[in-house]
């Protein structure tokens, strides 16, 4: 990419958004008159000084102590107009790379990690927004600095101006230079920093099997070794940073003095008035504070700048979930499901070659197998979550990878063992994927159905909130709730990954229950290890290693004493 693609792309989201560029410049200008009018009233005061007008003396006082105080009402006044400018352009970014996140494949999401995701998005968002208005508001307020280094300067001679330009021009070369050799350093440092924060979501998240396992120790000695690799990038950034950042001081210091021997020869030899070198000094007294503040300003720049190049970098090469608003509408029918030459692997690892496999509309079809015969994945291309890497996926004979997907999914219904409820209230949970408005008596049908009375129990009834993922209710509650969901949104296809395996029996009773009522016309997928959700399954499929060694019904499956047979020898009470 291109400096001049960088900087179109980085101020982008000024497009989107109404940016107060008014505001944001007004409010510049106001802090940079006061070191203007400050230098130009040194400069009047010394020259009535040396007339000895007494009189204008007092008046440059009276008017600057107005100015004062004007100043003061304009900077309260004016120090949060920038706001009106910075949550636009936060909700600008976010709702592009917000979005664009839930489009990404899914393979490439698990392989980042979630820890990481919600680091990159958290802070690049409003670093970047920040970043706009900070560096908006910081050229209005250096460029016009700089014009009144200029002014000076031609007061005295005017090929004092374009030396002055060149000095600029070239300190910004410089910095642009070292900031270069800084780039791969600055992404090591962001990619570890990202890393510590994975690794300390994953330390918070792991809180019970941490203190069930005596692991507190390990895993904050995990965190302490991520933090030397977080500071040993720190210290490789620091020593090209600190040539960076002090080489300017040094050339604007050199320049000063300079300056200095160059004015005051020219007032001890009647070539300068006293005012214009008073004025001379306190502008270049300035000048070190401008050039200190710019300076910094580019460092926190080029540092947030790369937090937001990482955040491109991570997103532009991401693949995304094929085929997700491209496509056919789907029209369901009966729920019939045809695999064609499946192949699919993760990475390295194939996890089917050339796989078919049919699954009639209206039925309860069962996958079993051992772990890491394919179950999972299967459904999840089934489910439209994956893509296949050769050959089909057909659903009532439209092939998924010509349809468009997002309308796909509102015909789904996804159910794990880890149930989809959300930090919220229960009636939220409820309809969150309600196609339209939904009645209340709908909402009662579908409690009845799904065995969820317990909701009347509690004093706030649908209103109640249940916490991050649900943990103000017990597993069987969250996994009823969710199958109260798939009621309300009601889908044609239901597919079920294991979804009593961490429940008791008495939960388990409860939630066979409700599956009953749930599959009722529906087309019905369940993976499971316990046999006794799967017995009066319409079709029960044996995977071993993505292949299909035993197909048929409970009955005929037992009667051939094969590898289904052998699984329900080892497990009780059938």
């Amino acid at each position: 990419m291109t400096t001049f693609q960088s900087i179109k792309r980085f101020f982008e989201p000024t497009v989107t958004c109404k940016v107060k560029v008014a505001g944001i410049a007004l409010q510049a200008l106001v802090w940079v008159s006061y070191p203007i009018v400050w230098i130009l009233t040194m400069k009047a005061i010394t020259k009535v000084a040396v007339d000895k007008d007494y009189e204008a003396f007092l008046n440059i006082v009276i008017w600057f102590s107005i100015y004062n105080v004007i100043y003061f009402i304009l900077k309260y006044v004016t120090r949060h107009w920038w706001w009106p400018t910075y949550h636009p352009l936060r909700r600008a970014i976010h709702r592009k790379y917000v979005s664009w996140f839930f489009t990404l494949d899914n393979n490439y999401v698990e392989k980042i990690g979630t820890g990481k995701m919600i680091s990159m998005l958290e802070k690049s968002i409003w670093v970047w927004a920040d970043l706009i208005v900070v560096t908006m508001t910081n050229l209005a307020y250096h460029g016009t600095m700089i014009l009144f280094f200029c002014y000076i300067l031609a007061s005295m001679h005017i090929i004092l101006v374009p030396i002055l330009l060149v000095v600029i021009v070239g300190m910004l070369y410089l910095l642009s230079f070292f900031n270069r050799w800084t780039v791969e350093m600055r992404a090591n440092k962001i990619t570890e920093s990202r890393e510590y924060s994975r690794i300390l979501i994953r330390c918070i998240m792991s809180k019970y099997e941490t203190l069930a396992n005596g692991r507190i120790h390990a895993e904050v000695e995990r965190l302490d070794n991520q933090s030397l690799r977080h500071e040993a990038a720190d210290y490789r950034l620091d020593y090209p940073l600190a040539l960076m950042f002090n080489l300017p001081i040094f050339i604007v210091s050199a320049l000063r003095i300079g300056l200095f021997v160059v004015t005051g020869y020219a007032l001890f030899h009647g070539m300068l008035s006293l005012e214009v070198f008073v004025m001379i000094f306190f502008a270049f007294g300035y000048l070190d504070t401008t050039v200190l503040q710019a300076t910094e300003v580019y460092k926190n720049f080029t540092r947030d700048f790369a937090e937001v190049r990482k955040l491109w970098d991570d997103f532009d090469q991401a693949p995304l979930i094929h085929g997700y608003s491209e496509g056919a509408e789907f029209n369901p029918n009966n729920g019939s499901i045809e695999v064609k030459d499946l192949s699919f692997s993760y990475g390295d690892n194939p996890i089917f070659t050339d796989f078919s496999l049919s699954i009639t509309g209206g039925k309860k079809t069962a996958l079993v197998g051992l772990s890491g015969s394919g179950k999972s994945t299967l459904v999840k291309l089934i489910a439209g979550y994956l893509h296949p890497t050769g050959g089909s996926v057909i659903v009532d004979g439209q092939n998924l990878s010509e349809i468009k997907l997002r309308d796909y999914y509102s015909h789904i219904g996804y159910l794990t063992q880890d149930p989809s409820v959300f930090d919220g209230t229960i009636i939220e949970n409820l309809t969150y994927g309600a196609r339209s408005e939904i009645s209340e008596e709908t909402v009662k049908k579908a409690i009845e159905l799904a065995q969820c009375e317990f909701i009347y129990e509690f004093s706030d009834g649908l209103e109640t909130e249940i916490g991050e993922k649900g943990v103000r209710l017990s597993g069987g509650q969250r996994q009823r709730l969710a199958i109260a969901k798939i009621f309300i949104k009601n889908p044609e296809i239901i597919i079920l990954d294991e979804p009593t395996s961490a429940l008791d029996s008495f939960s388990e009773e409860k939630i066979n229950r409700a599956f009953h009522n749930l599959f009722q016309g529906r087309t019905v997928i369940v993976i499971a290890h316990r046999l006794q959700t799967v017995k009066e399954a319409d079709d029960i499929i044996v995977l071993d290693h993505g292949a299909i060694v035993e197909r048929g019904s409970h009955t005929a499956l037992v009667e051939k004493n094969g590898v289904y047979a052998k699984m329900l020898e080892l497990q009780s009470g059938f």
